[in-house]
């Protein structure tokens, strides 16, 4: 999955205050602009609002509903959506997303 272009609309989606701050704070510093939400009905909500969104981050395990199935809901109205699911379970638990990042992870290289 190639990176999203700075000023790219991202919509993170971690229900761990701590790691959604960490993610958010490392994706600005590179100029994104970052949405966030703590559980699935908010980020429904969130991508309701947003002009634009080319790429979703979220948890494998995501209060509501899970990452995959958020991210299929927002094809329906972002079809050209990417998406990164994160999480501390196997990776082909993941199936379905563009990619995956396995926790824990930095933001540094």
């Amino acid at each position: 999955l190639p990176p999203p272009a700075p000023q790219a609309s991202i919509l993170l989606a971690e229900d761990e205050p701590g790691i959604r701050s960490l993610i958010r704070r490392a994706l600005e510093s590179h100029g994104f602009r970052v949405a966030v939400a703590a559980s699935h009905s908010e980020a429904l909500q969130i991508a309701a609002s947003l002009d634009s969104l080319d790429l979703l981050i979220a948890d494998l395990e995501l209060g509501g509903a899970d990452g995959r199935q958020l991210c299929a809901t927002l094809r329906n109205t972002h079809p050209a959506l990417k998406s990164l699911l994160i999480s501390g379970y196997a990776p082909d638990a993941a199936h379905g997303a563009d990619a995956y990042l396995q926790k824990p992870f930095s933001p540094k290289p």
